[in-house]
């Protein structure tokens, strides 16, 4: 059985013009990916039904990006941007997401991918991210916590 891939979609990049310029420079991957939040919310808010979006927790291993909610689901959303083209994580970040979905089932996984200078993104929802993962590096219960209080607290 082949794996379903979500296709590409547009968004409206002449909103983000002043950040495309920036972009087209030499950026820095942290920089990047700092800069594109504005981008990163348009889409998952105005494009995908995401609430409630807000930057993750900055504890070391945290493997996601931000934390939402669609159509009243909580979820967990990792972003990777490019220029022109779609990225994907490392096997230790795959890993440490699924882990996570491990140990709190009532969250989902979506993995975002935006082609920023060309207006194209395409995003992954839970059971179309299987991925196989090895050994543990940095502790999850510090993650789990913060996204449980938000699921206390929604």
């Amino acid at each position: 059985m082949k794996e379903h891939k979500p296709v590409g979609k547009h968004f409206d990049v002449r909103t983000h013009e002043e950040l495309v310029r920036f972009l087209e420079g030499d950026v820095a991957p942290k920089e990047f990916e700092k800069a594109c939040k504005p981008l990163v919310l348009d889409v998952l808010e105005n494009y995908e039904g995401f609430d409630a979006v807000e930057q993750g927790p900055s504890f070391p291993g945290t493997p996601f990006d931000f934390f939402g909610f669609r159509t009243g689901i909580p979820y967990v959303v990792e972003f990777k941007g490019s220029r022109f083209s779609f990225n994907s994580p490392g096997e230790t970040q795959k890993r440490r997401l699924m882990e996570l979905r491990d140990q709190l089932p009532e969250v989902r996984l979506a993995l975002l991918q935006v082609k920023a200078c060309k207006g194209m993104y395409r995003i992954f929802y839970n059971e179309e991210m299987k991925f196989i993962f090895s050994s543990r590096t940095a502790p999850i219960d510090p993650i789990v916590s913060w996204v449980t209080q938000r699921l206390d607290h929604a």
